[in-house]
C-alpha cells in the first residue's frame, strides 16, 4: 500500500512538472449531477475540511464537487484525495500552480452539472444553499441565481465582526434592470464575486465564458459582466447562505496590487460596455460613473494603506495617474453624488496633489489606530 501511495505521488509530481492535469474521481460513478460545485484549492489545509464538509453536508444531494488543487504543498492536495476516496461525488484535479482563474476554468471544463457554483476553499455554506438555489432557479427558469452573503472577519482565529450583504426583498431581473439597480450602496459584492450563485452551465459553456488569466484581482467581476451580456433572466434572493472568511494573509484585502488602477480600468471598462449594450438609462450610467470614481479613490487609499511597500514619490505619481484618467476628466460636479466625491473631484481636476496626499495620510493613520 505504501509503495502504491509513493508511486502515485511520484507520478503526480512528474506530470505536474510537465504542466499536465491529473483527475482523481470518486470511487463510484454517479448519474449526471444537477449542480457542479467548483472549489479552487491552494495551500489552505487549515480551512479546507470545514469548506468541504459544509458542501458535502448539503440537504441537496444531487451534485458533484470538483476540487482543483492548484499546486498545493501544505497537505491540501492529500486532503482532497482523501475526500475523493470517501465520497463518490468528489472529483479532484491536480495541476501546476496557475492562479485562481486557471483553476476555476479547469473545473468548468470538466463540470457535468446543469448549474455551476463556485466556493472559495476557506469559505463555508449553510446546509440548505444548494437545495434552495436549485429549486428557485428551476421554479423561475433563470440563467443566473444570486443570494446574499455574510462577510466574516477573523482576528487571531477569532470571529470579531460579521457584515451581511444582500437585498431586503427577492426580485427577478433582466441584465438591464439589475445593472440599473446598482448604486454605491447596493450590495455590489453579491453581484461581482463568483460565490453565492448558480450559473446555467449550458450558457457558460456555449458562450465559452471563462475567467481571464491576465487578471490577478477582479477576475470574478470581469467574468460576471461577460455572463450578464448573455443571460436573459436573473433571480436575486433575499436569503443569505454563504460565509465569506476574511483573515488569511493572502486574501484580497491583505495583498497590495501595484497595478490596481489598471485592474479597475479593465474591470469597470467591461462593466461600462455591458451597461451600454444593455441600453441602461443615463441616470444609471451616472450612478455607475460615481461607483467607478469611488473605486478610483479607493485605489489611492490602497497605496496609502500599504505605505510600507510604497514611497512618497510613488504615491504622488499614482495620484497623478488617477487624475489623468480619461473618464475622470469628463466628469462634472453635478453628476457626482455626495460632498466627498465632489470635493475629491475638484482636488484631482485642479491637481491639488499636496492636500490630497495630506488627506490620505491622515485617513491612513486614523484607520491604523482603530
Amino acid at each position: 500500500m505504501k509503495k502504491r501511495g509513493y508511486f502515485l505521488w511520484l507520478l503526480r509530481f512528474k506530470l505536474l512538472q510537465k504542466g499536465d492535469l491529473i483527475v482523481h474521481t470518486g470511487s463510484k460513478n454517479i448519474s449526471t449531477p444537477a449542480i457542479s460545485v467548483i472549489v479552487p484549492v491552494y495551500n489552505c489545509r487549515d480551512y479546507l475540511a470545514s469548506c468541504i464538509d459544509s458542501i458535502l453536508g448539503q440537504t441537496f444531494r444531487h451534485f458533484e464537487l470538483i476540487l482543483i488543487d492548484d499546486g498545493s504543498h501544505d497537505g491540501s492536495e492529500t486532503l482532497c484525495d482523501t475526500y475523493a476516496h470517501l465520497d463518490p461525488r468528489v472529483n479532484v484535479i491536480h495541476k501546476a500552480n496557475g492562479g485562481v482563474s486557471a483553476a476555476r476554468n479547469s473545473g468548468i471544463d470538466i463540470a457535468k452539472g446543469k448549474y455551476l457554483t463556485f466556493v472559495d476553499s476557506d469559505d463555508t455554506l449553510d446546509s440548505t444553499f444548494l437545495e434552495y438555489a436549485f429549486e428557485t432557479a428551476e421554479t423561475h427558469g433563470v440563467d443566473l441565481f444570486i443570494s446574499g452573503l455574510f462577510m466574516e472577519s477573523y482576528r487571531s482565529g477569532e470571529l470579531f465582526q460579521t457584515v451581511t450583504y444582500g437585498i431586503d426583498a427577492p426580485a427577478k431581473f433582466n441584465p438591464r434592470t439589475l445593472l440599473e439597480a446598482l448604486t454605491i450602496h447596493y450590495p455590489l459584492i453579491c453581484i461581482c464575486g463568483p460565490c453565492c450563485k448558480l450559473y446555467r452551465a449550458a450558457l457558460v459553456k456555449q458562450k465559452q465564458l471563462r475567467f481571464p488569466l491576465s487578471l490577478n484581482r477582479g477576475e470574478d467581476t470581469y467574468f460576471n459582466m461577460a455572463v450578464l451580456e448573455h443571460v436573459n433572466t436573473i433571480y436575486f434572493s433575499d436569503q443569505n447562505f454563504y460565509h465569506y472568511r476574511r483573515s488569511r494573509s493572502d486574501s484580497l484585502y491583505s495583498t497590495f496590487h501595484r497595478d490596481i488602477y489598471e485592474i479597475h480600468r479593465l474591470i469597470f471598462g467591461k462593466m461600462r460596455v455591458c451597461m451600454q449594450k444593455c441600453q441602461c438609462s443615463p441616470a444609471a450610467m451616472d450612478r455607475f460613473e460615481n461607483l467607478y470614481f469611488s473605486m478610483l479613490l479607493g485605489s489611492i487609499g490602497e497605496y496609502y494603506h500599504f505605505q510600507a511597500q510604497t514611497t512618497p514619490r510613488e504615491r504622488k505619481a499614482f495620484i497623478q495617474k488617477v487624475a489623468a484618467d480619461p473618464c475622470l476628466q469628463q466628469y462634472s460636479l453635478h453628476t457626482m453624488q455626495g460632498f466627498k466625491n465632489k470635493t475629491m473631484l475638484l482636488l484631482l481636476k485642479w491637481k491639488w496633489f499636496l492636500p490630497l496626499m495630506a488627506l490620505y495620510r491622515m485617513k491612513s493613520r486614523i484607520q491604523a489606530s482603530l
